[in-house]
């Protein structure tokens, strides 16, 4: 199973009347928004961190001056030697990887993301229950990685075969780079989200879909309109209207949670945004967090095309 482009070339567009697929080709490529740079001074270049790896810096007097690594840098470095000691496939190591994986997911280094994405790929690849939910929080990896098109594969995938996946009956290459996703789907089609109401499966992955379809439609937003755009402009905000009123269906103050929470924040907000919500709303809202940041203007494009309850239960909403 080969992984589908990442980086769509920017070409004018020749056919007029191309497909959805040949309109997401002529955007900007997705990218995305993590730091490569000296965590200290932001020099461009710059290297490793000596003791863990996932932070980056232009020269070691810099690394000694950010003390607010010393931390993190301790309790990854703690994981690292841990996993290092298990043995291959033992639970203990998986466990182990799966919290170091929450770890650098707190981080905003592009090294770091990255290896949480090989993390909880093996983790998902060994432990097929998939006792962790790592297919919960691999879509928002993907999305911080700049890897849309990887996303959306790997939804569509979780969400149409998730029974099989969880088989272990069920073998895969997994030298395959991607594996559990189904390759180049066109995301400009209507994702089938197919959460249950009552359990709320794969509100984490709807939630995804979300940002996902928000990025596309900034990418339409880019670039100079044209009669094809403009149309798959509308399919696209149709989308995620409906994904948008299929969520607040189940939860209804999802959506003034991420309005009223996250539009100025830099950091997690306190526990208490979580009143009200139940396991997998905060899940998504956790893991959604970083993904709102590193995407500037989705929210307030989100905000302006949908209705949300007028007040979270118990207050008003901030103005």
């Amino acid at each position: 199973m080969s992984s589908p482009s990442l980086s769509p070339p920017h070409e004018h567009l020749i056919n007029t009347n191309p497909t959805p697929a040949a309109v997401e080709a002529t955007l900007p490529p997705a990218v995305g928004a993590l730091k490569t740079s000296c965590n200290h001074c932001d020099a461009l270049e710059a290297e490793p961190c000596l003791g863990c790896g996932m932070v980056s810096y232009c020269k070691l007097d810099h690394r000694v001056l950010d003390i607010g690594h010393d931390a993190i840098c301790r309790e990854i470095q703690e994981h690292q030697s841990k996993i290092a000691k298990l043995p291959n496939e033992d639970t203990s190591q998986y466990t182990a990887r799966h919290g170091l994986v929450s770890i650098l997911y707190e981080m905003d280094t592009h090294i770091a993301i990255s290896a949480s994405l090989i993390h909880a790929m093996d983790v998902l690849k060994h432990d097929r229950r998939d006792r962790y939910c790592m297919r919960e929080e691999i879509p928002f990896i993907l999305l911080r990685l700049g890897m849309d098109q990887i996303c959306y594969d790997f939804c569509v995938a979780w969400t149409n075969e998730e029974q099989m996946f969880l088989d272990p009956a069920v073998t895969y290459d997994f030298e395959d780079a991607m594996p559990f996703a189904i390759p180049a789907q066109d995301m400009m089609n209507m994702y089938e989200y197919r959460f249950d109401v009552e359990n709320k499966e794969y509100f984490p992955h709807a939630v995804a879909m979300v940002l996902l379809k928000l990025r596309v439609l900034m990418r339409i937003m880019s670039v100079p309109e044209t009669r094809a755009l403009n149309a798959v402009k509308t399919t696209v905000a149709e989308q995620l209207k409906t994904l948008c009123n299929s969520i607040t269906g189940v939860i209804p103050y999802f959506w003034p949670k991420v309005f009223d929470e996250f539009k100025q924040s830099q950091e997690m907000p306190d526990d208490e945004v979580f009143d009200g919500l139940d396991n997998q709303a905060i899940r998504a809202l956790v893991l959604s967090f970083p993904v709102w940041k590193e995407s500037p203007g989705a929210i307030e494009l989100l905000e302006g095309m949908i209705n949300v309850p007028a007040s979270l239960p118990g207050a008003e909403r901030s103005s």
